[in-house]
């Protein structure tokens, strides 16, 4: 959730004259939307409960969140520009929050985990009862990330894809996630030695190979090689603490999708050029300022019902 806020608030500030805070902020928080599908890798794959019906009805609580919000967005537009019919707009809105087009586009992530919903429960079987078809799929789809990050370099990789169908990255990192929950091979020291390490090397590591992807969105890394191992690494040493009860991750997680949604709103109406004054830090103090600005506004809406209820996918 902080690090998908401060990829949205960073990434102005890597093109400026203050780049490197924000490149290291920015290149950094490319860990964020593997962690996501690795973690829902990790929740749903092993559920022997988990079939179609478990599958559609995730998928239908989906679909009806970003209705709700599309059609609240639309009756918006249409009251400010006094026009109720076009319906048009409407669905373009709605399809376009699934395929990372229009106003919504955000959503894309909803778009690409009702595609792995759709697929979990031939993936979940296979996790279950293949586990040598399972490990020979994860191997598969890891060369397949390799070969498009190389066809990448060569500018002939992702970029006309849009993301909700990169599934050579979501598919890869939802098995991982249920791959990494099955492995304990490593100890904490040597976890923390190759995440600190390599958290260290990532931004010259991007930075490097920019020229030849010739894009700086970090969205052109989730297939790298070292992304790769550097997100199952933060992985395996944070899935190492054991903790039994925390108030604050408890409060923090009713928040991720409250601040997921409202983060872009805030950017869209408090732009980053205002923090230009605070000089080298400007990319620091943007992105806190967003940041909690948003988890504020994300506490005080769930504290009412029905907000809390639509919430709840």
């Amino acid at each position: 959730m902080i690090g998908v806020v401060c990829l949205h608030t960073t990434y102005a500030f890597t093109v400026g004259d203050m780049p490197y805070i924000a490149q290291f902020l920015y290149r950094t928080a490319v860990i964020s939307i593997p962690l996501f599908f690795m973690v829902s890798g990790y929740l749903l794959l092993g559920r022997e409960s988990a079939g179609f019906s478990y599958s559609f009805r995730k998928i239908l609580k989906i679909v009806r969140f970003v209705f709700i919000f599309v059609a609240a967005y639309w009756l918006l537009y249409a009251a400010y520009h006094r026009d109720f019919t076009s319906l048009r707009f409407f669905v373009y809105t709605f399809v376009g929050a699934f395929i990372q087009r229009g106003y919504f586009a955000i959503f894309w992530y909803f778009g690409a985990m009702c595609i792995l919903y759709m697929l979990h429960p031939l993936l979940n079987h296979i996790y279950i009862k293949e586990r040598g078809r399972f490990y020979a799929l994860v191997g598969l789809l890891l060369l397949l990330q390799s070969t498009v990050f190389i066809l990448n370099l060569v500018d002939l990789g992702e970029q006309s894809v849009y993301q909700p169908f990169r599934l050579w990255n979501w598919i890869t990192y939802f098995l991982l996630g249920g791959l990494l929950k099955r492995v304990d091979l490593f100890s904490t020291p040597i976890l923390a030695t190759v995440v600190a390490s390599l958290l260290i090397l990532n931004p010259f590591y991007q930075q490097w190979l920019i020229p030849y992807i010739d894009s700086g969105f970090c969205e052109y890394f989730y297939c790298s090689p070292f992304i790769v191992i550097w997100v199952s690494a933060i992985f395996l040493l944070v899935n190492k603490i054991k903790i039994t009860h925390s108030g604050v991750i408890a409060a923090l997680s009713r928040l991720f999708l409250p601040v997921y949604v409202i983060h872009p709103s805030v950017i869209r109406y408090l732009p980053c050029y205002k923090f230009d004054s605070f000089g080298a830090v400007s990319p620091l103090v943007y992105f806190c300022t967003v940041l909690l600005i948003t988890m504020a506004v994300s506490y005080v809406v769930m504290k009412i019902p029905v907000v809390n209820r639509i919430f709840r996918l």
